[in-house]
């Protein structure tokens, strides 16, 4: 064979070892069976049937219990909402709040020191935590800390319980609650506005 002449495939070679491990294509279609009856007796099962019935109850508590910590939700972040916007009337120190593209709230002072507030519900662990972080100064990181409240199950439906196991009654209660911390980290060094 000289250099430079295309090879032609032997088609008469058998698999070298290197083919080994890779399976044979075939053309061959295998003709599946025509379907055989289900016998009447394989039917129904009624240990399947009550496995199928409970992981329904299961699902519908479960959807149940998502909506209405949802609701219990955004009626907190709507209670969060109000109590920044009436920080931000009694204070020279404007404040950005809103939802997050996660569906979290968060509240922003983007002058120095800066300070940020993030509140997030985590409905698989039943909680909503929230994380605070405050500027220091050139020379030292930020501070950060945590506050979680609980989800938990009442009469109406669920309510919150802080961290030392305090009820939380209402969401402007729980929005009290989480923002207490990160007002009293602001108003360190803002003074209340005057009335004119």
């Amino acid at each position: 064979m000289e250099f430079g002449q295309p090879i032609e495939p032997n088609v008469n070679s058998t698999r070298s070892r290197s083919d080994v491990g890779t399976p044979e294509s075939s053309d061959r279609m295998v003709e599946q069976p025509a379907g055989s009856p289900i016998p009447p007796d394989r039917w129904f099962d009624p240990v399947d049937e009550a496995y199928v019935v409970q992981q329904r109850e299961v699902a519908a508590r479960r959807r149940a219990y998502e909506s209405t910590v949802h609701a219990l939700w955004r009626d907190t972040k709507l209670a969060l909402a109000q109590m920044m916007a009436a920080y931000n009337k009694c204070h020279d120190d404007s404040i950005d709040c809103g939802e997050t593209p996660t569906g979290a709230f968060a509240a922003t002072r983007f002058r120095r020191p800066l300070a940020l507030v993030d509140v997030a519900l985590d409905s698989d662990n039943g909680v909503i935590a929230c994380i605070y972080t405050f500027g220091t100064d050139r020379h030292r990181p930020y501070q950060e800390s945590v506050r979680i409240l609980q989800i938990r199950k009442s009469e109406t439906g669920v309510g919150l319980t802080t961290q030392d196991g305090r009820c939380l009654d209402t969401c402007e209660d729980a929005a009290q609650d989480l923002l207490t911390p990160f007002i009293t980290g602001l108003t360190r060094d803002v003074p209340a506005r005057t009335a004119n």
